[in-house]
């Protein structure tokens, strides 16, 4: 799924008043999180960073792909209700969309082999 294909799905289930370029900001902080809480935490470990999303970017790809996709348009309706202040909203839509983070992340965890950490202690 592409930006654009993130916030026309967006738009299209929640109207709203927002601008693209602060839906590309919402879906660049998401993807962040998603970049080093999950990708990160597997091999191979992505070794090329992460890089903000910009308007000019509508058309590159999300790091989430089918069948969890979802969980970008849950992440923009709540970001929207949040901005709204629509409280009930919000709660019900923070829900929604962790319910479809979790999905992602355990599937993920599930199918990608974690990064071996060694620990060290000082004594």
């Amino acid at each position: 799924m592409t930006i654009k294909e993130a916030i026309s799905k967006a738009d299209a289930l929640n109207p709203n008043q927002y601008l693209d370029d602060i839906k590309v900001g919402w879906l660049s902080d998401l993807d962040y999180q998603i970049y080093f809480d999950v990708l990160c935490e597997h091999e191979p470990i992505p070794t090329d960073g992460f890089v903000p999303y910009t308007i000019e970017d509508l058309d590159k790809d999300l790091i989430v792909s089918d069948p969890f996709t979802e969980v970008y348009t849950a992440y923009l309706d709540m970001k929207v209700d949040e901005a709204n202040k629509e409280t009930s909203r919000y709660n019900n839509s923070v829900m929604f969309f962790n319910a479809k983070y979790e999905a992602f992340a355990k599937n993920y965890h599930k199918n990608h082999k974690p990064v071996f950490r060694t620990k060290f202690r000082l004594w």
